[in-house]
């Protein structure tokens, strides 16, 4: 799969990356984050791009000698058992970074001109808590930019057991990006279905590794 829209990206963005390494993998029946695509595991896909794109990357995950092979920092969460919410508090108190890039291990569709694109388009809105991406009427938390003062938030939630997205996003102020700008910078339709594919079950596996033939 070739991103038409690499090709000009050439710059760190002066962001954290913080990968979401969390989940059961339930609907999926094995670790989604150790799926070969293409010859290398997703989080690895990912891993790569994050890298290529962000100043800093680290890795959120309770169990570090899994993904020691990334040769990335790894930090676990310090609410456990809290789901995506406990994630983001991770990344926010690790990050050094006034905002992060936070991505979820199901995404590895991803590519950096996106998280470039909506770097781009989000500047102006600098003083909003977190940018996130609303494709077709879904908003994707977990492929989104979050301020690191909005930490302090983040663990009110997880202290009073709110441990919904949308319950953390209604307390914060977000800007979401809707298609339009997007096609504004060339993308597709097409291309941002694939974009913000996520992939949950095996259906979902096979689909993303007909993107690669």
């Amino acid at each position: 799969m070739i991103d038409n829209h690499d090709a000009t990206k050439r710059n760190l963005l002066p962001l954290t990356g913080v990968i979401l390494a969390g989940g059961r993998s339930r609907r999926m029946g094995k670790d989604k984050a150790l799926l070969k695509v293409s010859g290398k595991t997703t989080i690895e896909r990912i891993t790569n791009i994050v890298t290529k794109t962000c100043q800093k990357t680290l890795i959120i995950s309770n169990d570090i000698d899994k993904y020691q092979f990334l040769n990335k920092k790894i930090v676990k969460d310090m609410y456990v058992g809290k789901g995506p919410l406990a994630g983001i508090h991770a990344g926010l108190r690790a990050a050094n970074t006034e905002w992060c890039f936070f991505i979820a291990n199901d995404m590895p569709l991803i590519t950096r001109s996106i998280v470039f694109d909506l770097y781009e388009i989000s500047k102006e809105y600098s003083q909003c808590d977190a940018i996130v991406p609303r494709v077709k009427g879904r908003i994707h938390p977990l492929c989104a930019f979050y301020k690191t003062s909005a930490l302090r938030k983040v663990e009110s939630c997880l202290e009073k057991e709110e441990l919904k997205m949308s319950n953390f996003l209604s307390k914060i102020n977000v800007h979401e990006v809707v298609e339009k700008p997007l096609y504004e910078k060339g993308y597709s339709e097409e291309e941002l279905d694939r974009i913000f594919f996520n992939m949950n079950e095996p259906c979902d596996y096979r689909k993303v590794l007909e993107v690669f033939k």
